[in-house]
This record gives C-alpha cells, structure tokens and sequence, in this order.
C-alpha cells in the first residue's frame, strides 16, 4: 500500500513538471502606421510639433487639429526634435539620420551621418553657440533587439557637416 501511494504521489509530481509550460513572448512593434508611438514633442511657431514611429511627423494647433508634415521620410522613427533657433528645427532619428528644417525657406536638409548608419539618434541638444549634440547607439537597442550597445555622443559646429565623437561606450547605450 506505501509503495502505491509512494508511486501515485511520484507520477502525479512528474505530470505536474511536465505539464508547466513556461514561454516568453516578444511583444511585436508592429509594422504599419496604426501601430504608432509619438516620441516627441516641441512648440514650432503657434504650434506643436509631434514626432514617432516609422518617421510620423505632424503638427497639432490649440484645438487639437492634426496635420501631417511634409518632409523627405524614410520610414524612419523619430526620436526627438529640438528648435536650433527660431527658424530652423531639427529632427534626429534612426539609422543615422538627422533632418534640418528652415522654417523661412521650408526647406529640408537630410544628413545622413557616416559610419553611424546602424546607430539611432536617440537624443538631440543645442547649445547657445548651435552646436548639435546627438547621443544614441546601435539601432537593434531602440527596436528591442540583442545587441551590443556601442553608445556614443557626437557633436557638430557647422550644421552637421561634420561630427566629433566626444564620448563612446561599447557596452552602455546612451539615451539622454
């Protein structure tokens, strides 16, 4: 009779280990521009500036009315914008680029940043001299990828022409 109850409890504690099914799932981002996320927002002119996934940029007025703005989009995301002064706005994103707008002329400047074009953009500052400031690291990281992180904040003095990396870290991603 023990050796019984000794076999029932043992086959039951076995059933029970294996009918545990332990997963995790990765949430998707989706792929479309219903699925959105806004990363960003700035006051422009009597405005706001909105901007996010998949490169949505619009502009929202004091009564909430939401127009899409028109620039050269990739798709891409982006994650912040910054008035440089109070003509030119600047918008920095993924894979390695940055977008310059003249609020005067409406015209757009897309900077495409050598060596960085698997890094995100995921911060953007100016200073009083306007020198831009971009900080970020290896693209995969903002989209929930495994990667190494490969931080770095990078400077420019002419517009972004041409950038200084003045801080790197392999292992850490930079997000402010």
């Amino acid at each position: 009779m023990k050796r019984l109850l000794l076999f029932i409890l043992f086959t039951t504690s076995l059933s029970q280990l294996t009918a545990q099914d332990i997963s995790v799932d990765i949430l998707q981002q989706g792929k479309s521009f219903a699925d959105s996320s806004y990363y960003d927002i700035i006051k422009v002119e009597d405005k706001f500036w909105v901007a996010g996934k998949y490169g949505i940029l619009k502009s929202l007025d004091a009564q909430g009315n939401i127009e899409n703005i028109s620039y050269p989009t990739e798709g891409l995301d982006i994650y912040k914008l910054e008035n440089l002064d109070n003509q030119t706005v600047l918008a920095s994103g993924d894979k390695g680029t940055l977008y310059i707008h003249d609020l005067k002329t409406k015209a757009w400047k897309t900077i495409k940043v050598r060596n960085y074009e698997n890094a995100c953009f995921y911060n953007l500052a100016v200073d009083n001299q306007k020198n831009i400031f971009l900080s970020g690291g290896n693209s995969k990281i903002a989209h929930s990828g495994k990667s190494i992180p490969n931080g770095f904040v990078l400077v420019s003095s002419d517009m972004g022409q041409t950038w200084r990396r003045i801080y790197k870290n392999t292992f850490n991603m930079v997000w402010c």
